[in-house]
């Protein structure tokens, strides 16, 4: 009978710290990335593919180059190709049939199906140069229905997605997984405070094994877009949010911007960049609304205005507010006014975004 092998020592490349798919960023391991709907996470694993298929450092690091295969449950077929097609001519190529690239688009590749794990991996076998990463689009889409049915709060899920995702790492040393989650809110409706400070398996949508299981190292992503009065010259941006798991991960946090020809046609590359202000969180749009002239609010004023959010959001958003200098302390610690000197103290790119919010 064929054994499983402890999930953290599949093969010596999972347990070699200095062993990268991408210095410093992604190991031979278990990935996952994450946000909501429409988060980035298709158009970042696509990069990722072609940057490890051509050699091309991905964000600014080096890649180990080598055969790519994508397995695609969920995006359209017209999609998933727009995206490769520009990230390839962004690299230098005509299009990414001229890489070594593998995709299966919505062939019914599910995670327990013993007769698909082995197609999969035949698949695999069959790349040439050496195969070094498999992506995976997305957890949810790649859960069997009908009697073999896996639900997504199943407490037995991980278990599946993590027997055979060790199964491939055992027979293919080296190569990494980037496999892509959906988080349990929406994108609009997440904050960068929960987003940088929650763990991974809290982020995730479904049972906390697929990510307990299923998950070495995760990356969440978060939009940082400025969308308000936004037009097709607004930068798509966002961050990438490292979450170690098993093994440290040296890089910190990295923002992203993408680049392209012109809007949505043409060349396209995602592109690190410097730091930039984050946008204003929806409850710190709403709470920065109630202050007219020099009126004060207590914090029972503010509960009160601003019901519809949550309690941790609403101080959440009172600590940007404050750390951004646009209200002030008043004399009792739980009152708060407009900081009078907000237009010289406060960052000028987040009074514009938060001005223009407020509208």
């Amino acid at each position: 009978m064929e054994t499983q092998q402890p999930r953290d020592g599949v093969n010596a490349q999972t347990d070699n710290p200095d062993m990268y798919i991408v210095t410093g960023l992604i190991r031979p391991h278990k990935n996952m990335i994450g946000n909501g709907e429409g988060g980035h996470k298709t158009q970042t694993s696509g990069q990722l593919a072609v940057c490890v298929a051509s050699g091309t450092p991905f964000l600014g690091m080096d890649v180990d180059q080598g055969s790519v295969m994508i397995v695609d449950e969920e995006t359209p077929w017209d999609d998933l190709d727009f995206w490769l097609k520009r990230f390839a001519l962004g690299a230098g190529y005509g299009d990414w049939r001229e890489l070594p690239i593998a995709v299966r688009s919505k062939q019914g590749f599910r995670f327990s199906r013993k007769t698909e794990l082995d197609k999969l991996m035949r698949g695999i076998a069959e790349l040439k140069p050496q195969p070094k990463l498999l992506c995976i689009d997305s957890v949810l889409a790649c859960l069997p229905g009908g009697r073999q049915g896996l639900e997504e709060n199943n407490s037995t899920v991980g278990i599946a997605i993590r027997d055979d995702l060790d199964r491939i790492l055992e027979k293919f040393p080296g190569l990494g997984i980037m496999i892509t989650s959906h988080f349990r809110k929406r994108t609009g409706d997440l904050t960068y405070k929960e987003v940088k400070e929650s763990r991974m398996q809290d982020l995730v949508r479904g049972h906390g094994s697929i990510v307990g299981e299923g998950c070495d190292t995760g990356f969440a992503i978060f939009n940082i877009s400025d969308t308000i009065g936004s037009d097709d010259t607004t930068p798509t941006r966002f961050v990438i949010i490292p979450k170690a798991r098993r093994r440290a991960v040296p890089v910190g946090e990295i923002y992203v911007e993408l680049k392209e020809e012109a809007y949505g046609k043409g060349w396209a590359r995602l592109e690190r960049i410097a730091p930039v202000v984050i946008p204003p969180s929806k409850a710190a749009l709403a709470i920065a609304s109630l202050f007219t002239g020099g009126s004060s609010l207590n914090q029972q004023a503010i509960n009160r205005e601003a019901a519809l959010f949550p309690r941790k959001e609403k101080l959440d958003a009172i600590e940007e507010l404050l750390e951004h200098k646009v209200i002030v302390h008043n004399t009792k610690a739980l009152t708060y006014k407009l900081n009078p000197r907000r237009q010289t103290q406060a960052n000028k790119e987040y009074m514009g975004m938060l001005e223009r919010g407020i509208q």
